[in-house]
């Protein structure tokens, strides 16, 4: 287990060395950090690959709140680089975390209110996560469909209610990734799932969980 308490600030500390990816050694760091806006520290978790040379290259990280004296976790934000994008970075990432927590005694694993990507949500969903709110999906203005059109990989996504598609598409997320917002009579459009922005999702089956992440996680050990 990991001190959290005499971990210093802003120093990498090395917790996976076995991991292999499109060939090259993959390795997962964790850190600690301090934000002048919360009171409550971050931690992040950071994909780094060993280029040619010897040369480190960040691929993605993630990072999280950690409350030891509760036992809980919550899931911030999360970002892979455009070139790692649709290669399974993404569910290592949350594989990581979710081992990461669970090895920890970590019992309640949430993700954030306010996190406003809905294929970060989706991704959460398959590693057995669930809403928090008594929302209904058929009267929440806030759902939001997961699609994929045929032949692109583009994330696409519908939303029920206009203010909120216009919402979204004025917000940075969509900038920063490649969403592309689809209507019900796209043609070649498929219906993935659905998910609702504005709540916190918790992670429901522990066990199952841990399971498909300890899976994602083999696949790339070496």
């Amino acid at each position: 287990m990991v001190d959290l308490e005499k971990m210093p600030y802003k120093q990498n500390l090395l917790l996976r060395d076995d991991l292999i990816f499109q060939g090259k050694r993959q390795q997962i760091y964790f850190s600690k950090h301090t934000c002048d806006s919360e009171e409550m520290d971050r931690f992040y978790l950071k994909l780094i690959t060993k280029c040619d040379k010897g040369v480190l290259e960040k691929q993605g990280y993630l990072y999280f709140y950690l409350d030891m004296d509760s036992l809980t976790s919550k899931l911030v934000g999360f970002s892979v680089k455009d070139e790692y994008r649709n290669t399974g970075l993404g569910s290592l990432l949350i594989s990581s975390w979710l081992l990461f927590c669970m090895d920890q005694g970590i019992l309640k694993i949430t993700s954030h209110h306010k996190q406003r990507k809905p294929f970060l949500i989706y991704l959460l969903k398959k590693f057995y996560f669930e809403s928090m709110s008594n929302a209904s999906y058929i009267k929440a203005t806030r759902k939001v469909y997961i699609c994929k059109l045929l032949d692109y990989m583009d994330k696409y996504v519908i939303f029920e209610d206009k203010y909120e598609r216009e919402h979204f598409s004025r917000i940075n997320v969509i900038e920063r990734d490649n969403y592309r917002i689809a209507d019900f009579y796209t043609p070649g459009i498929e219906i993935l799932d659905e998910i609702i922005l504005g709540i916190s999702y918790e992670l429901k089956d522990k066990e199952q969980g841990y399971k498909r992440a300890l899976r994602i996680y083999k696949e790339h050990q070496r």
